[in-house]
Formats: C-alpha cells, structure tokens, sequence
C-alpha cells in the first residue's frame, strides 16, 4: 500500500501503463531541488515538486 496519495497516483499511472512496479525505483529521498531536478532532467527519475520551485523552467 502507498502512504501518500502521490504514491498512489503514480502506482495506479504504472498499472495502466502495464508497467511493473518492481522495475521502478521507487523510493529516493534528498532535500536538495537542485539533486532532484537533475534526477528528472537526466530521465532516471520522477518527482512531485510545488510549482515555485520549477517556476524558472517554465520561462
């Protein structure tokens, strides 16, 4: 069972794509944006992040 909704969102989204969970890191955890954005950026990870902090990509 996923502890946050997030989790769950994200388990149902692998579902549906036939994906197994099992191949899927699914757990990393860091207090730095700037690991996390390069985390997503080199196409190894996701994240969930509020939208301040990624406020400059989208300009």
């Amino acid at each position: 069972m996923h502890a946050t909704q997030a989790g769950q969102l994200l388990a149902q989204h692998l579902h549906t794509q036939r994906a197994q969970e099992e191949s899927v890191l699914s757990q990393f955890y860091s207090n730095s944006v700037a690991v996390l954005k390069n985390v997503v950026r080199s196409g190894i990870g996701v994240t969930f992040m509020r939208e301040l902090t990624i406020v400059d990509e989208y300009e």
